[in-house]
This record gives C-alpha cells, sequence and structure tokens, in this order.
C-alpha cells in the first residue's frame, strides 16, 4: 500500500507540476508574441488560467498529504494532547464528507455544463465542462487523501493505546 501511495504522491505532483508549466509556457509565448511581433492569441489568457487553476486544486491535494491544508492552529494547539489526536481524527472525517460533496457537487455542475453546451464568454468558446473536470477530480484525490490519512491516524492511535496498556513498552 506503501509503495501505490508512493507513486500515486508522483502522479499528483507531476500533473500539478505539468499544468503550472503549461501556464507559465503559454503566459510567456504570449509575452513574447505581443513584445516583439505585436500580436496577441485570443486563447491565451483563458487557457492560462484554466491551466494554473487546475494546477491550484491538484497542489491542494498534495498539501492534504503534508498536513498543510487549512484548519484552526490557534484552536488545536490549546487542546492537550491526548484529545488533540482525535480532534485531528474528526477532522479528516469532516474533510471526507467535504470530499465526497464536492465530487458530486463537482459532477453536477460537469452534467449541467455538458447538458446546456455551456462555453466560455471568450472568443476560445471552450466548452466548460473541460475546465470544471478539475471539480470532482479534485473531490476524488482530497478523498483519497483523506481516507489515506484516517488510515493511518487510526492505526497510530491503536498503536498508542497498545503501548500505554502495556505500561509504555511496546510489544
Amino acid at each position: 500500500m506503501k509503495k501505490i501511495m508512493e507513486i500515486y504522491d508522483k502522479i499528483e505532483i507531476t500533473l500539478a507540476g505539468i499544468c503550472m508549466f503549461a501556464g507559465l509556457a503559454i503566459c510567456f509565448i504570449e509575452v513574447i508574441t505581443r513584445y516583439f511581433f505585436n500580436f496577441s492569441s485570443f486563447w491565451a489568457m483563458e487557457y492560462i488560467l484554466y491551466f494554473v487553476v487546475w494546477a491550484m486544486f491538484l497542489g491542494a491535494s498534495s498539501a492534504m498529504k503534508n498536513g498543510s491544508h487549512i484548519r484552526l492552529e490557534i484552536f488545536i494547539e490549546r487542546i492537550p494532547e491526548k484529545a488533540r489526536k482525535y480532534v485531528e481524527l474528526f477532522d479528516y472525517v469532516l474533510v471526507l464528507i467535504f470530499s465526497v460533496f464536492f465530487i458530486f457537487s463537482g459532477i453536477g455542475v460537469v452534467r449541467d455544463s455538458y447538458a446546456h453546451h455551456y462555453v466560455s464568454t471568450s472568443l476560445a468558446k471552450t466548452p466548460l465542462w473541460i475546465p470544471q473536470l478539475i471539480l470532482p477530480i479534485t473531490g476524488v484525490l482530497f478523498t483519497i487523501r483523506s481516507i489515506e490519512y484516517l488510515v493511518t491516524h487510526i492505526q497510530d492511535l491503536k498503536k498508542n493505546s497498545e503501548t500505554d496498556k502495556e505500561g509504555g513498552v511496546e510489544k
């Protein structure tokens, strides 16, 4: 399982990097063509935005792995160590619930955009369901991260409770 998650981590961060690189590359090309050739493409700014947003969402999932997601540190720091572990467990249960909601609401947004043929207001007329795919994808990524953390956290809690029962000596 650990090896699978390592591969997953690499894929996730690589995709975020590719999206960020694509956005920056388009931006660089756009600057060069505007400055030297007095030419601007009608689609560049739109796709730069899409790539950067995708990179941000993919990066947010990666940040969850490192515990860098948004949380109330000032609240958590004031809780006794023993209770803190259970509050963090509850925190990730809430993140899991949010993630599942994010999947289904994201699917609804994509489905509606596809069904009604919504397109961007720019000249590119990009079907909006394509950039909106990041919503359910992010929900799935957050769900995977939440489950990963919950499993690890529960295993740690069990190991700590066994250690406490044996008087501080591990098996």
